[in-house]
């Protein structure tokens, strides 16, 4: 290394070798006679999949411009048994179940990697794999679900990712926990962008959901995971729980979601704290979810802002402003024992408040409606 500016020379270090791997040229899909700290390039498809398996400190690098194809196999690239693998390029899985399968694979690493058309399972999937990282990595059009992790993956961190035009979800988290999504975009799927499904303990940051059925869909005892700053647009259900419990949300806007903007049900004890939900069907909606705590909610130019119906019961709702909503502000229904405190109703086409069938002993504090057809209405 040499330090110079315009005036000359600053000083040089010895020459020395920095990096000792051998980079190696491989054209042929040869897996059989692979070396353990090995750099392998590829500058050429050979049409045949390739199995990492029982291996360590292993690259497949693929030359840009270049797409990985196999003619058989479960998988273009099948990582098993194996730590410290790096993976790179391009993959069209079609004709193949799926693209990449990592299986009981740890501290590896997915960089700049695309993966299309495998199907009828997935683009990238970890299986019982922890502590491998997922950055840039592109899922598209694959067949079932664009990135898996399931079969108690833990501990994986994925940034950067899409996840798109998936013919069921972009990316699935089944029973997986402990895992990091940050930056993530999973639009155009067929069911949902983002499923978490019996996942705990995950950390899920700067989402965007767009297009799918269900954004972000948490469901079958999914618990103890954050969201933070989430946007879910243009979807029929904007975030969705479903018999989910202890999860915290914050920082979520749902919009133009043609049915909820974020509903919780048959979900206990969760926590929803600074969202707006706007131009949905529903804004935000309880359905027989009980202990829930919603705060610093603004709720505005939906059917109806708040919902609480069906023995949703003993929720806490604070801070909430409804303006603009087409029919109702918010509508408590066949529920009891709800507390809301600083409640703000304004400019409704029917009711700011109305409290219909079965609304019982919900205990309303620091109240205002105005500009309502009805301010408040009692069944």
């Amino acid at each position: 290394v040499t330090v110079s500016d315009s005036i000359g020379v600053w000083g040089s270090t010895p020459s020395t070798v920095w990096w000792a791997n051998p980079v190696v040229v491989n054209n042929s899909a040869d897996t059989l006679n692979l070396t353990d700290s090995t750099i392998y390039l590829v500058t050429s498809d050979p049409g045949a999949f390739w199995l990492l398996q029982d291996a360590a400190k292993l690259a497949l690098v693929v030359q840009p411009g270049v797409t990985l194809t196999a003619s058989s196999g479960a998988g273009v690239v099948i990582g098993s048994n194996a730590d410290y693998l790096w993976l790179e390029g391009s993959i069209d899985a079609t004709g193949r179940v799926n693209g990449v399968i990592l299986s009981a694979v740890s501290f590896s690493v997915l960089n700049n990697l695309t993966v299309t058309n495998a199907g009828p399972l997935y683009g990238v999937s970890l299986e019982n794999a922890s502590k491998n990282r997922l950055t840039s990595v592109v899922a598209s059009n694959n067949g079932f679900i664009g990135i898996n992790l399931d079969s108690a993956s833990s501990n994986n961190t994925l940034a950067n990712v899409t996840a798109s035009n998936n013919s069921r979800h972009g990316i699935r988290l089944d029973n997986a926990s402990n895992n990091r999504l940050l930056g993530v975009t999973a639009s155009d799927n067929n069911f949902d962008g983002i499923s978490l499904d019996n996942a705990s303990f995950n950390t899920l940051f700067d989402l965007n959901v767009n297009n799918n059925v269900t954004g972000v869909n948490i469901l079958n005892s999914s618990s103890n995971n954050t969201l933070q700053a989430v946007k879910a647009s243009n979807n029929r259900f904007g975030i969705n729980l479903l018999d989910a419990s202890a999860n915290t949300l914050t920082e979520v806007t749902a919009s133009n979601n043609s049915s909820s903007g974020i509903s919780l049900s048959r979900s206990s004890n969760n926590r929803l704290l600074v969202a707006t939900a706007s131009n949905n069907g529903v804004g935000v909606e309880l359905f027989a979810a009980s202990n829930n705590t919603l705060a610093g909610l603004t709720v505005n130019s939906n059917a109806t802002g708040a919902s609480i119906r069906d023995t949703s019961n003993s929720n806490t709702l604070t801070g909430v402003t409804a303006s603009n909503n087409s029919i109702n502000g918010i509508l408590l229904e066949a529920s009891s024992n709800n507390t809301l405190v600083g409640v703000t109703a304004s400019n409704h086409g029917l009711n700011g408040i109305r409290l219909d069938t079965n609304a019982s002993f919900n205990t309303f504090s620091d109240l205002a409606s105005s500009h309502n057809a009805i301010g408040i209405s009692l069944a």
